[in-house]
This record gives structure tokens, sequence and C-alpha cells, in this order.
């Protein structure tokens, strides 16, 4: 009996497997290739279960880079927070520190309102004054 691997599958068939019938409709010999015995083993192209298997293994790891994109964002994500909060304690540090200092200078300011200094350093001097 003619064994016969499937290289286009259809319904409840996939690509590889074989099988033996005693005859094959005309409708499916485009669909099937004969394989031939050697003693008891049977020689199948491997090229199409290899290609099934590197199917499987791109999809994994095509789906294992898409999980670790999304970690990599996520932690993208936490560390622009963070910087975030650190620039904003820090630029609230320095307001602080400038308005405490613009407080110390208008206090000394204040201070010396009342005092008025001559512009000459001799002018209150009775000495200027008889000359």
């Amino acid at each position: 009996m003619p064994k016969y691997e499937v290289i286009r599958p259809w319904h409840g068939v996939s690509v590889g497997q074989v099988f033996e019938t005693d005859r094959l409709h005309s409708a499916l010999k485009s669909n099937v290739r004969e394989v031939m015995a050697a003693g008891n083993r049977v020689e199948v192209d491997l090229a199409v279960t290899a290609k099934q298997e590197a199917g499987k293994i791109l999809a994994e790891a095509a789906h294992q880079v898409d999980t670790m994109r999304e970690q990599a964002q996520a932690e993208l994500a936490q560390r622009v927070e963070e910087a975030k909060h650190e620039a904003q304690a820090e630029a609230d540090r320095i307001i602080s520190e400038a308005t405490a200092e613009a407080e110390r200078i208008k206090q000394d300011a204040q201070q010396k309102v009342g005092e008025l200094t001559p512009a000459t350093p001799d002018a209150g001097s009775k000495q200027t004054k008889t000359k």
C-alpha cells in the first residue's frame, strides 16, 4: 500500500502528516506526494516539519520579545516618574532657599531705612563748615 505525505493541508489534516491508502482520490493528488519506502523505513521530507518547528520557535521568540519590551517600557515609565518627583523636590528646595534669602534681604533693608549716610564723609563735620 503506498504512503503519502501531506504537502497542502485540508480540514483535519496537517502538513507533513503521512498516511497509507490503497487508492488516492484525484482531488487530493495535488495536496500530497508519494513517500518512497526503503525497506521498512519511510523517507519523509523533513523540510516541512522543520519549517513548522521554526515557525513555532519564531512565534515564541516574538512573544518573549514583546513581553520584554512591555517590561522595559513599564520600567522606563517608573524611572521617569521617579525623576519627576526628584526634580520637583529639588525645585521646591531651591524655591524655599530663595524665599528665605529674599526675606533676609528685606529685613536688612528695613533696618537700614532710618539711617542716612551723607554723600561726602566730611559733610557733617565742623571743619567743613568753617572753611
